[in-house]
């Protein structure tokens, strides 16, 4: 990341996963929804083990955090209601209680929306 420049910075995302259980998924193949202004939505993955995970969504870390090991990592079992509703816009018989928290990574950023930027500087990548 260039910081140099005043309106930039670096900032992080939080990327949380839940996996499925109880219940099979009904395909086997990705499944990406239509991108989110800051991710590409809420999708489904298969492991090698044929497992299906949700992921990631977009938990943006406050934006004073400089540091990515100053996150934690653990996946808040409460944002399951925010999966199952973008899930289900998908998948609509995804079953009450069949996702459990999973795991998280970070993604640096250049923006953050709590941030004043012009509309041109919300993109994930500067090539110089």
């Amino acid at each position: 990341f260039d910081v140099k420049h005043k309106s930039q910075g670096q900032y992080f995302a939080k990327g949380n996963y839940f996996r499925l259980e109880s219940q099979k998924a009904p395909f086997n193949h990705l499944v990406y929804p239509v991108p989110e202004k800051a991710g590409l939505g809420v999708h489904a993955t298969l492991d090698l083990g044929n497992q299906c995970r949700f992921g990631p969504d977009v938990e943006w870390i406050n934006a004073d955090v400089k540091h990515s090991h100053d996150i934690d990592l653990t996946v808040d079992p409460g944002r399951a209601n925010i999966f199952y509703e973008s899930i289900r816009r998908y998948w609509p018989f995804l079953l009450d209680g069949s996702l459990a928290p999973d795991y998280s990574g970070i993604r640096p950023k250049r923006f953050h929306p709590d941030v004043s930027l012009s509309s041109s500087e919300d993109q994930d990548f500067l090539i110089q």
